[in-house]
């Protein structure tokens, strides 16, 4: 099989080689399976999902597309420790988020499986995934996937090749072509060659710098890091630990959903205004916006359905706070504000503008810097991300197996941003948090416990 990337995917693939893409969801899972039945299962699967077992080759042209050739073995880590479970697997995710994939041997999809060494019987699979290649609720389907075809084997059917998403839009999106269209690619363009241009003058002033050396005094010879080790030392300065998950209980879940309803208002627009509320409580008026992924399947001319690929679109949304507006008032705003984002023509409007920028992402000397163009935009505005996959409709018991818990999906981050994964898996909502330091960890947990709060409150809160 080989398939060229869509836009979307070609654009991830870009960052993904200045810097790591990476996400990752943790499924609890219980009853006892090994690291060669997990193997056997995704040999059968990688049949049901092409994308599973691909690795990317460049053409003559030097432009990517999946291969399923020549692909490397699946790589899965077994760890068995003492210390505490969720702890292990938290610094798991950490570090596998920090780690690039081999995009010219693949897969680009790996599986750590940590179990406690007095409970063998509980494993907690971290599938860890290369972002150009697949998004959260195609993982979330592999993992039901694995499930069945360990105590089913052969009982999943053959799901066929998806085309590049941007020829699946509707004729209204695809064919719309305005003068923002034309300024999104000017302004881009400027962008990039201002990157470039500083690049350029910081590689001559290292030069210059070098040259003059010779004429000091020697000094101690110092690492040059690279991206990865400026991460790592980033990252000692927060503790081992920057990341942290917290769930609801099946009558907390209940409740709140409970709530959202009376409320006319949706659980994600509750957790969103809970975060925002709790990071900018000693704040007297505010306004801030919150990435989301949306999941655009069922608005694309082509049935999708289940596929293993990249199938999203991100929107931001604001909410304004002022003095003692009520926590349900601004929930509800934020539902209506979400609402007025992905509409149609808003939510698959990026992929247009991807359409104009084009011909940045096929210049050899642009596209390395296109990604890191697209980073400054999205990050100048946002703090908080939150991916939340919602409620998955899909069995729990899989013969001997159990899925128990489900926490992702969670995201590389290496900005000055919190980044939250929410999912709802058997009556129960699962949360986790990454973030660059420990104090922004301990705020997210307050901002849960604000949610539990809401979920019994009265109107006034």
């Amino acid at each position: 099989m080989k398939k060229k990337l869509s836009l979307i995917e070609h654009l991830y693939w870009l960052g993904s080689l200045e810097r790591p893409e990476n996400f990752a969801i943790t499924a609890r899972i219980q009853g006892s399976f090994s690291v060669n039945q997990l193997r056997k299962a995704l040999l059968k699967l990688k049949q049901r999902h092409q994308l599973l077992a691909v690795r990317i080759v460049l053409d003559s042209k030097e432009l990517p597309f999946f291969s399923s050739e020549g692909v490397s073995e699946f790589s899965i880590r077994e760890i068995l420790s003492d210390s505490d479970e969720d702890q292990v697997w938290h610094c798991e995710v950490e570090k596998e988020l920090k780690t690039p994939f081999s995009w010219q041997e693949g897969p680009l999809v790996r599986f750590v499986m940590v179990k406690a060494s007095n409970d063998i019987a509980v494993t907690n699979l971290i599938v860890v995934c290369d972002h150009s290649v697949t998004d959260g609720l195609s993982v979330a389907y592999l993992i039901r996937d694995i499930l069945q075809q360990l105590e089913q084997p052969n009982c999943l059917e053959f799901l066929p090749e998806i085309p590049p998403i941007e020829e699946l839009l509707p004729p209204q999106i695809s064919n719309k072509f305005s003068l923002r269209f034309y300024l999104m690619r000017f302004i881009f363009m400027v962008a990039t060659l201002s990157l470039i241009i500083i690049d350029w003058l910081s590689k001559g002033y290292r030069l210059v710098a070098k040259y003059l050396s010779f004429f000091s005094f020697p000094q101690s010879e110092k690492k040059n890091p690279n991206n990865l080790d400026i991460l790592e030392e980033e990252g000692s300065k927060t503790g081992n630990r920057c990341l942290d998950s917290w769930s609801l209980t099946e009558a907390e879940t209940s409740a709140l959903i409970n709530r959202c309803r009376q409320e006319k208002t949706s659980v994600h627009a509750a957790i969103c205004t809970a975060f925002l509320l709790t990071f900018n409580r000693d704040k007297v008026s505010w306004t801030e916006k919150v990435g989301s992924p949306v999941n655009v399947r069922n608005r694309l001319t082509y049935p999708v359905g289940e596929a293993f690929g990249f199938f999203a679109a991100r929107v931001e949304t604001s909410l304004t706070y002022t003095s003692n507006k009520e926590f349900w008032r601004m929930a509800r705003e934020f539902k209506q504000g979400l609402n007025e984002q992905t509409t149609d023509n808003k939510l698959l409007a990026p992929f247009t503008v991807l359409k104009a920028l084009k011909p940045l992402m096929f210049n050899f000397y642009l596209k390395k810097y296109l990604f890191r163009v697209l980073k400054l935009f999205e990050n100048r505005r946002v703090y908080l991300d939150i991916s939340n996959l919602g409620r998955l409709n899909f069995p729990i018991q899989y013969g001997s197996l159990k899925l128990i818990a489900v926490y992702g999906p969670i995201v590389s981050t290496y900005e000055d941003k919190v980044v939250l994964g929410v999912t709802t898996v058997g009556n129960k909502l699962f949360l986790v948090s990454i973030s660059a330091n420990q104090q922004s960890l301990d705020t997210a947990k307050i901002a849960v416990n604000k949610i539990k709060q809401a979920i019994y409150a009265c109107p006034s809160i």
